[in-house]
């Protein structure tokens, strides 16, 4: 079992103080089309020094790294929710932009909500926000895709 990164932690639940209305909703309908769902995750982790680049701030990789990781659990929760079963996905794009720094023991709250859920391709969106300075981090879209099956030749 992999650990849990130290002064971090995550949820999936509705009614976060601070997020947005309806967070943690699966069955939740989308405001723009009630016939979709979506899925919201909230989580929170603290800047530590492995996560910080050479000027002192958190990575850019790092901020990818947590844009993906988290928006993989989001469309995952999803798909359980309305498809009943998971789907191996690989990235296809995360675009990112890095609005402000987040230094050493910062407090980053992280707001993922799904986009899409089609049949081979899934899209979210996540915020990065420091709680601790007031301010965003990072933004970004994560796309990802069902990948073709092998095809077998005989």
């Amino acid at each position: 079992m992999s650990e849990r990164p130290k002064g971090g932690h995550s949820h999936v639940r509705r009614g976060h103080p601070e997020a947005p209305e309806g967070d943690g909703d699966l069955d939740q309908p989308k405001p723009e089309d009630e016939k979709k769902k979506e899925a919201k995750l909230v989580v929170e982790v603290d800047v530590t020094e492995d996560m910080l680049n050479g000027g002192g701030s958190i990575h850019g990789g790092c901020s990818a790294f947590l844009v993906d990781l988290c928006t993989a659990i989001a469309l995952s929760a999803l798909s359980l929710e309305t498809k009943g079963e998971l789907y191996p996905c690989i990235s296809q794009s995360i675009n990112l932009i890095y609005h402000s720094p987040a230094g050493l023991g910062d407090k980053l709250r992280l707001f993922n909500t799904t986009l899409t859920l089609g049949a081979r391709v899934h899209s979210a969106r996540t915020e990065i926000w420091n709680v601790t300075h007031h301010r965003l981090v990072v933004s970004g879209t994560h796309i990802i895709m069902v990948p073709s099956p092998p095809k077998v030749k005989l």
